[in-house]
């Protein structure tokens, strides 16, 4: 195989040339000399000579190797090639009021974005991930525009400057869920769904306790999770699913349910430096009690007590803020822009994104997401080692790493001509290359051979009295 003439035939001149040669244990590297020479000597190109050496104790032709211990883990080197630190583009958020597909952050992936209702895309649809760790264009943002079925969300008021702004770590708290004459079952769902957003970014089983209860014009105890009773995120959620919705004929009050957050708040207070926090779910159809109730009821209390209110004007939520203090409502227009809108973006702000961990140099990670309590779990390929911690949670910084090796096509094939030679020996199965075939012995002379497979040889001699006509040693071809 004259490699040179091969890369003539191509005839660009502006390409890097790179040829592959494969080999085991069980090639002579001595019968191979007329690879070599025609990769290394026989031409005055600049072309790389790469080798895959296959097997614990075989010898690397020349050049760079990539050494694999056997056939069956060919497949699996493979699969790692252009995943290098310095080729990973890293992830993308999903822009504010909008949804984001990536299907991975390396050359060739792509990650598309679209917006919810009542939003439009301004920037591309489609980003790829470059040669060298760059998406090709910022993420695009989803800006609002008129429609008749979202809430605007100017409207919008969320408590600021709140220890919980990224999630719950070390705070004890309670959320109470209203059962109204005019509220519906996808309704109570969405504000179920606006406590497992809470419960999700919650760091329940090491420092943070949660509960919650549903009421009426009384607190439902059959429908109450206490602070104590679970210090597992699943066996909360599964509580929390099958928590069924009641409609209601009555007026329902909120006092009772103040009463309720602050007796569960500190019967299970037996914790020192830990931040208490009420949420009081409302709708319009709920009878607040006066100011000076509540501040009676948390007068000289450690509880921070905040409202969620839903579906209220400006008018009508005076008479629902405690303290006078706007700081503690959380006001959304309806209930379709807290299942929409600030549900999704939730604990979601910049400061709170750890951003994408590096994979480390011939290892992988698995990636939950890059918020508070999200985890990347590292692992390392066949023959390597792990150092460092297996698995880290947004927050901490420490990323397996290893020492990488440069080469031109790290990342991927561009702009590159490239030819493959796969040096067959014993070790392959035969069944999946071509058989020459055995050579047909002359008339009135003799064959020996080595094999059928590509590189081996037949010598051809003549009987006493006869002379060969054509060439006396064939090399077999692929």
């Amino acid at each position: 195989m004259d490699v040179g003439r091969v890369f003539n035939r191509i005839g660009r001149t502006n390409a890097s040339r790179y040829a592959y040669v494969l080999t085991d244990n069980a090639t002579d590297i001595n019968r191979n000399t007329e690879v070599i020479a025609n990769i290394i000597l026989r031409t005055s190109q600049s072309i790389h000579l790469d080798t895959l050496c296959v097997g614990e104790n075989t010898t690397c032709l020349s050049g760079f190797a990539h050494k694999i211990p056997s056939y069956a883990d060919i497949k699996e080197f493979a699969n790692k090639l252009f995943k290098k630190p310095i080729c990973d583009c890293g992830g993308l958020s999903r822009p504010d009021n909008g949804h984001g597909a990536i299907t991975g952050t390396f050359y060739g992936d792509e990650a598309r974005f679209t917006c919810l209702e009542g939003y439009r895309l301004v920037g591309r649809e489609a980003l790829s991930c470059q040669l060298y760790g760059n998406w090709s264009a910022e993420p695009p943002v989803c800006e609002l525009i008129s429609g008749p079925n979202i809430s605007d969300p100017t409207v919008i008021r969320l408590p600021v400057e709140h220890d919980f702004e990224c999630g719950f770590h070390n705070h004890d708290f309670v959320m109470a869920i209203p059962i109204t004459r005019n509220l519906s079952a996808e309704q109570f769902n969405i504000m179920k769904t606006f406590a497992k957003t809470l419960l999700n970014n919650t760091d329940l089983t090491v420092r943070t306790r949660a509960g919650m209860f549903i009421y009426t014009n009384q607190v439902q105890t059959s429908m109450t999770i206490n602070l104590n009773d679970f210090n597992s995120k699943r066996e909360f959620m599964r509580a929390l699913d099958i928590i069924p919705f009641i409609g209601t004929s009555e007026d329902t009050s909120a006092e009772q349910a103040l009463v309720q957050l602050k007796r569960m708040l500190d019967e299970a207070s037996t914790r020192v430096n830990v931040t208490k926090y009420a949420f009081l779910g409302v709708n319009p159809q709920v009878n607040m009690p006066s100011n000076a109730f509540v501040e009676n009821l948390f007068n000289g209390s450690d509880i921070h007590l905040d409202v969620l209110a839903v579906g209220f004007d400006d008018a009508a939520l005076a008479s629902y803020i405690p303290f006078n203090d706007t700081s503690h409502v959380w006001s959304v227009p309806s209930f379709d822009a807290l299942e929409s809108i600030v549900i999704p973006s939730m604990f979601k702000n910049s400061k709170c994104d750890c951003g994408m961990p590096t994979t480390p140099v011939h290892g992988n990670k698995v990636v939950t997401g890059t918020f508070y309590m999200d985890t990347a779990t590292f692992g390392c390929d066949r023959w390597y080692e792990l150092e460092g911690p297996r698995v880290i949670t947004c927050g901490h910084t420490v990323t397996p790493t290893a020492e990488p090796v440069a080469h031109i096509y790290d990342c991927g094939l561009q702009d590159i001509d490239m030819i493959i030679a796969i040096a067959v020996s014993p070790l392959y199965n035969e069944a999946n290359f071509n058989n020459c075939g055995v050579p047909s012995q002359p008339v009135n002379g003799r064959v020996t051979y080595t094999g059928t497979f590509f590189l081996d040889k037949a010598a051809f001699a003549c009987d006493a009295g006869f002379d060969l006509s054509g060439v006396p040693i064939v090399v077999l071809k692929m």
